[in-house]
């Protein structure tokens, strides 16, 4: 099961509970803010404990009276893209929003204010999650560590790998330098493991 994070401002809190009802279909879950932050949490706190159920994210964002997005949703965007990696991470832009040009490296998707959730938005939104890959139950896209200095190395053993059984020897192994204690070290999963595949798996690598 995918799922699948839907943010935005309070003033869009409608919009995005909508979105994330047309995100729950097939294999996909929507989860908005609203349900996803629980009373007593930070909204940091509620975050990192999202990273850990989520594959990925939409954050929409509306022009506020100066043509400018809600300042708390750039902030939380930011923090899960660089957590989960901008192919995670889409952006519905709902009316003439005035938005940073680093965020054209972000899938952007064109919402009608007349209209928002019409057919066309939902389609491209549902095209985004379905190359998305699912991940293991309370298993993050990202682990952050800190406190860790020299050489580290994980090693996971696996006895199944999707459907396929996994005979002796299947590994995966992930190695590398953290410079100092100062430093948080970010092991991405979904891109920096290293995956040794065996017959039993079809040789495929």
């Amino acid at each position: 099961m995918k799922r699948i994070f839907v943010g935005s401002s309070s003033a869009d809190k409608t919009l995005a509970e909508e979105v994330a009802r047309s995100l729950t279909y097939d294999d996909a879950t929507g989860e908005c803010w609203s349900e996803a932050f629980p009373l007593g949490l930070l909204t940091f706190e509620a975050l990192e404990r999202m990273l850990r159920r989520c594959v990925g994210a939409v954050f929409i964002v509306s022009p506020d009276d100066s043509g400018h997005p809600n300042d708390n949703v750039m902030i939380e965007l930011g923090l899960v893209a660089g957590r989960m990696g901008r192919a995670r991470v889409a952006l519905c832009v709902c009316g003439d929003v005035t938005l940073p040009s680093d965020l054209l490296a972000v899938t952007r998707i064109e919402l009608d204010p007349a209209s928002p959730v019409d057919d066309t938005a939902i389609d491209r939104l549902r095209g985004w999650v379905k190359p998305i890959p699912a991940v293991l139950q309370s298993v993050s896209c990202t682990e952050v560590l800190h406190g860790y200095t020299g050489r580290w190395k994980v090693v996971l053993n696996f006895e199944q790998w999707r459907t396929h059984p996994v005979s002796q020897g299947s590994i995966a192994a992930l190695s590398g330098v953290c410079p100092s204690s100062d430093s948080a070290l970010w092991v991405r999963w979904s891109r920096s493991i290293y995956w040794q595949a065996y017959p039993s798996l079809g040789g495929a690598r």
